[in-house]
């Protein structure tokens, strides 16, 4: 890139380093989502869920889960072993026992598509 004015065209500039767009997007929906109360008994609901397929091409920093259409709430990723088995995205325990659970995964980019479930309290 050069200047001009009245007297003329200046010196160009030296050329920048290549510039590589960004392909990120944002990630699939968590697997394996699955409710635990049956492991825990009718004084705690608690479900769990692992990490999507696809983190978008950029780390996944949260996930945000809502009950129904209710707000959404924030959760930072974590793992475990729990009676239902091991998760690798995250678990959330003591919610409310029915209705639909949905969960989604965010990076960089923003928020995925929610994969839900719906939960049934069990306590016969």
């Amino acid at each position: 890139m050069a200047a001009t004015n009245g007297i003329g065209t200046g010196s160009y500039s030296e050329a920048s380093s290549a510039v590589t767009p960004n392909s990120a997007s944002v990630p699939g929906a968590p697997t394996s989502l699955r409710n635990a109360d049956n492991y825990w008994g009718c004084s705690s609901n608690d479900t769990m869920w692992n990490t999507p397929v696809s983190n978008g091409g950029a780390a996944i920093t949260g996930y945000v889960w809502r009950i129904g259409s209710g707000a959404t709430t924030s959760v930072a990723p974590s793992s475990g072993t729990r009676p239902a088995g091991s998760y690798t995205g995250g678990f959330i325990d003591n919610h409310a026992p029915t209705g639909s659970f949905q969960v989604a995964a965010v990076n960089a980019v923003g928020t995925g598509p929610f994969a839900s479930i719906t939960l049934q309290q069990d306590c016969n």
